[in-house]
């Protein structure tokens, strides 16, 4: 595969080719203060002024109730990656964890994932979030939904896990590795916390077009300093040089059309109370649109892995 190709030629440089150890040190050095300046970025990017009241506002106009939460209810809101509630079936499908499984949710959001696979799959998750008023409002959406004994949140970054090695049973990531610049660095982490046999799936937006760029914004990103697109073959090999097996791949770019072009039919007055809108608001339409462009163009595509340790 190309990319596996560019990289190996990069790595096999010669002496003669490589910068000065000063300059090195200082990209080095610069490095950390690069990521802390993305991680702001997209921590802004995502969080919304009044967002559990606009979330349990949206609930009681569409007849539901808000305390206590019906977790499956919340659905629309809390699982926004493409395909939504079926994509998280098909996810949870290829983990395939077992009941009373620890589970780590890499970029938890407001934790839709995560209470799927406890209330579904019977699973113990702990979700990470880079944004804290993810982690709170994903907190109390638990509470008022009754997993708070099987669900729980922590605000970090997905490249330093504040976790011991070998201690969980599964991993997911679900709509994040777009936002995350050193995926690398993301791969050895849920390699390191993972036990032996422990399961990784992946559902990310992923480059199908390397000579293209999507028109922005999109969902994840208002424009292309926040956006770190790769391709399926990057993402495996990624996954492979953290020590992982890659074992299954699925494009669901299919679902992800389908949904996204009967809501962009909607007039505004016709839109569901529940669903991408909501906490999209006036950008709703132009990023909607945007990302079916990059789907039907074939520049973009969202699709899952699954690797085992």
């Amino acid at each position: 595969m190309a990319e596996s190709t560019e990289l190996s030629t990069e790595a096999g440089a010669s002496i003669a080719d490589a910068p000065d150890v000063d300059s090195a040190t200082e990209e080095l050095a610069a490095a950390p203060v690069v990521d802390e300046l993305v991680s702001h970025s997209v921590a802004r990017h995502y969080t919304r002024i009044a967002l559990l009241s606009t979330l349990l506002d949206a609930l009681s106009a569409a007849g539901k109730s808000v305390s206590p939460i019906d977790s499956d209810d919340l659905s629309p809101l809390d699982e926004l990656h493409t395909g939504g509630r079926p994509a998280t079936v098909e996810l949870a499908e290829l983990l395939a964890p077992t009941s009373g499984a620890r589970v780590l949710d890499l970029g938890a959001g407001l934790g839709g994932p995560a209470r799927y696979l406890a209330r579904h799959r019977g699973c113990q998750v702990v979700g990470m979030d880079l944004t804290r008023e993810h982690v709170e409002v994903a907190t109390e959406l638990t509470e008022r939904s009754g997993l708070a004994d099987l669900v729980s949140f922590k605000e970090g970054t997905v490249t330093a896990l504040p976790f011991p090695d070998e201690s969980f049973d599964a991993a997911v990531l679900v709509h994040v590795g777009m936002n995350v610049p050193d995926k690398a660095k993301l791969c050895t982490e849920a390699y390191r916390v993972l036990r032996p046999g422990g399961r990784f799936a992946v559902y990310d937006i992923m480059r199908t077009d390397e000579d293209a760029e999507p028109t922005y914004p999109l969902p994840w990103a208002g424009s292309a300093e926040t956006s770190f697109l790769e391709s399926p073959a990057e993402y495996r090999w990624l996954l492979t040089e953290a020590g992982f097996s890659v074992e299954e791949g699925r494009d669901l770019r299919g679902l992800a059309l389908e949904q996204l072009s009967k809501l962009l039919a909607l007039p505004e007055d016709q839109l569901p109370p529940l669903g991408l809108h909501v906490l999209l608001g006036d950008t709703f339409r132009v990023k909607a649109a945007n990302l079916a462009d990059a789907l039907r163009r074939d520049l973009l595509a969202p699709v899952q892995l699954v690797a085992a340790k």
